[in-house]
């Protein structure tokens, strides 16, 4: 006997067929949702952590600029005053720049009156400099450094004086650069 189109099962209702067509429609468009959600979900963490990814390069390389910027800026000669500057510089965001080459012309003073570094003959020397990222993004990371300075003065070795300080550094063209020296003091 063939079916009819409309006719029910024996036990079954128009109801019943009803309930089900209409429970399997909502079940496969839950599982869509559901799939479509997970799609995106996979796709928000794969950028995440593609992100986190940058972003711990971007703390790596500008810690290890932070170091060689502070072993320059820590370290003169008074023999070659300029060529200590133009070497500490250089890592320098315009502005920190500006501060830095303020506080070292008091320490070169002027051809008339030699500054402390001229007249006590000093030469600085930065050591044992280590570093560590205390936050980051992919344009601004601030790295704790600390840096032995080992001085001598009219020829005579000076205690070694530890420093430990917060370095910002921004990326600007492509360039990590140090924008800040924040020095910690000893109630770090």
């Amino acid at each position: 006997v063939a079916e009819q189109p409309g006719a029910t099962a024996p036990g079954e209702s128009r109801p019943a067929r009803l309930v089900a067509a209409v429970s399997s429609t909502l079940g496969l468009a839950i599982l869509a949702v559901l799939a479509l959600a997970s799609v995106v979900l996979a796709g928000f963490l794969a950028v995440n952590l593609d992100d986190r990814s940058g972003v711990a390069r971007a703390g790596q390389t500008a810690a290890s600029v932070a170091e060689r910027g502070v072993a320059a800026a820590l370290a003169y000669d008074y023999r070659d005053l300029d060529a200590s500057r133009d070497a500490a510089v250089k890592f320098m965001t315009e502005d920190y720049r500006q501060d830095y080459l303020k506080a070292f012309t008091l320490l070169q003073g002027t051809d008339d009156k030699p500054g402390p570094v001229v007249s006590t003959k000093t030469v600085v020397r930065a050591e044992n400099i280590s570093s560590a990222v205390m936050d980051a993004d992919n344009e601004l990371v601030r790295v704790l450094v600390f840096a032995d300075q080992q001085a001598t003065k009219n020829g005579r070795l000076q205690p070694i004086l530890g420093n430990r300080m917060v370095v910002t550094m921004v990326l600007v063209d492509g360039t990590w650069l140090v924008d800040k020296i924040d020095p910690l003091d000893a109630g770090f």
